[in-house]
Parts: structure tokens; C-alpha cells; sequence
């Protein structure tokens, strides 16, 4: 994790997507999403959520704070665009 924040607190990004495919509490991953936003330089930053654990429940996308989730990439990416451009 300390990796990843180190990347986003060094560049601004618009988007940040994160692919959970292991089971982990729902506590340590909206640790990692309120971090994600106090340490990027994009106050807006929006943070996508995907994977098997998401899948198997969507509704962990709210309760960890993230801003969306989509079922695979093809999906993904057109949200992702959707959030960024519109």
C-alpha cells in the first residue's frame, strides 16, 4: 500500500482504479480509499473499486467510500471515461 500511496501522492491523477481479488475486511479497504484521497494531489480524485470479491457484492462499493465499481475492464474503462470527461 505504501507504494501505491507514495505514486498517487507524487503524480495527480483524475481516476484510480483498484482490483480487489482477494477476500479483505471492508475496514482495511476503506482505509486504503481514505488515503488514496488524502494523499493525492487531485482533490477530486475518483476511486473505482472492481473485482471478485466486488462482484460477489456490490454494495461494498459505498460502504468503503469508492465511487464505483463495473464488472469487468471493458466496463470499467467506459466508466472510468464517463467520471473523467463528463
Amino acid at each position: 500500500h505504501q507504494e501505491l500511496l507514495h505514486v498517487i501522492g507524487d503524480r495527480s491523477f483524475d481516476l484510480v482504479g483498484l482490483t480487489v481479488s482477494c477476500d479483505c475486511p471492508s475496514a482495511a479497504l476503506a482505509d486504503l480509499v481514505t488515503a488514496i484521497r488524502s494523499v493525492s494531489r487531485n482533490s477530486g480524485v475518483r476511486v473505482l473499486i472492481g473485482g471478485r470479491t466486488i462482484n460477489a457484492d456490490p454494495a461494498i462499493v459505498s460502504l468503503v467510500g469508492a465511487d464505483g465499481t463495473a464488472p469487468d475492464a471493458r466496463t470499467a474503462l467506459a466508466l472510468a471515461e464517463r467520471m473523467v470527461m463528463g
